[in-house]
Parts: structure tokens; C-alpha cells; sequence
């Protein structure tokens, strides 16, 4: 199979909770990046890397994570 690459841009509003932090009303945009490895046409491997850092940034006044207490 020949390697494919895509990109995309998706803004999406912070309206549930996430890893413990309640709804902020906030849009926000993180970096993503995925990999897959197929074989025979299915799915064998999924990687993913995002940007959590600048995700919590967007999310949150100081940047930092939420307490999980």
C-alpha cells in the first residue's frame, strides 16, 4: 500500500468534562499527530502524539493541570 499522508484543522468547544476539569465553554485547538500501520488492508498498529501541554494551556487560566484529588 502506498503511504498517505493528511492533515486537518478542527476547532472544538471544551463542553464536557475532561480528566477531571469541568466544562469551560472554551474553544480549543491541539496538535495531533497519528500513525497507522496496515496489513492486508486492516488496521495492525495506532500511535498517537498530542500536544497535551498547550491543550491544558488553552483550557485552563495558568497552564496547569487539574487536580485529580
Amino acid at each position: 500500500m502506498p503511504e498517505r499522508r493528511r492533515a486537518s484543522r478542527r476547532l472544538r468547544p471544551h463542553d464536557g468534562d475532561f480528566f477531571g476539569l469541568a466544562p469551560t465553554g472554551r474553544t480549543f485547538e491541539v496538535a495531533q499527530m497519528t500513525i497507522e500501520r496496515f496489513r492486508d488492508g486492516r488496521i495492525i498498529a495506532h500511535h498517537r502524539l498530542t500536544d497535551e501541554a498547550s491543550l491544558m494551556r488553552q483550557l485552563t487560566d495558568d497552564g496547569a493541570a487539574p487536580s485529580r484529588a
